[in-house]
């Protein structure tokens, strides 16, 4: 158990390193072609990566064996997810200038 768990901290660092990444050069397009719509994107991005590592420190700090802890680390990023998905389907579909 402590390989796989050894194992789910390091994707969780390599997830926010990579979502926080893609968060931050959509961030820089945003800025140089003064993109609401690129802004938007880094924020979807942003709150995928921040939701999940939230997540993964939420499950941490409380108990894996408590079956209420992890559900609610499930929640925390599965809702993330969710609301991030959302702002980049919102980004891309709508006309913001």
């Amino acid at each position: 158990m402590s390989e796989q768990l050894t194992l789910l901290r390091a994707l969780e660092i390599l997830t926010l390193i990579t979502g926080g990444t893609i968060a931050l050069l959509a961030l820089r397009a945003a800025r140089r072609n003064k993109s609401n719509a690129l802004l938007i994107t880094a924020l979807g991005f942003g709150v995928i990566a921040l939701g999940s590592f939230a997540g993964g420190v939420y499950f941490e700090f409380f108990s894996a064996q408590d079956l209420q802890a992890l559900l609610t680390t499930r929640i925390m990023q599965v809702g993330s997810q969710l609301l991030g998905f959302l702002l980049i389907l919102y980004s891309l579909y709508s006309r913001i200038r």
